[in-house]
């Protein structure tokens, strides 16, 4: 910029250049490091999310569970990047699948459900400690 508040040409053409190349990626989610746009993995954000849950513990409540739209909230508020509440909420969900998370309540919407450390069993444990290291 030229100091008017409008940007020159070459400043367009930049900016052009820099969408063009991320609009050629094919990730699912993009985020802003060192003054550049980088595409990560859809997951990168699960170990965060888990561990928001973990310091979450002291607010959680019956049976363990906390509610989703508490932890979604949290995550945001803390969270060095703008993400959306919808983009949480998905990787929630993922988690959920996964076996990782728990569900208590109807998922049709963050503030109906809740949802805890999945506990493994002992024999999802016994599978853990007889596969080799790699």
């Amino acid at each position: 910029m030229d100091g008017s508040g409008k940007l020159c040409t070459a400043d367009i053409t930049q900016l052009e250049r820099e969408w063009q190349a991320i609009s050629e990626q094919s990730g699912t989610l993009r985020i802003w490091r060192d003054n550049v746009v980088l595409t990560v993995s859809a997951d990168y954000y699960d170990q965060y999310l888990l561990e928001k849950l973990d310091e979450l513990k002291a607010s959680i409540d019956d049976n363990g569970f906390l509610r989703s739209a508490r932890l979604i909230g949290v995550a945001i508020a803390y969270c060095e990047q703008y993400i959306g509440a919808s983009y949480f909420e998905y990787r929630l969900r993922e988690l959920i699948y996964d076996g990782i998370l728990e569900i208590k309540g109807i998922p049709t919407a963050m503030r109906f459900y809740s949802i805890k450390r999945k506990r493994r069993t002992e024999s999802e444990l016994s599978v853990c400690i007889d596969e080799p290291s790699s």
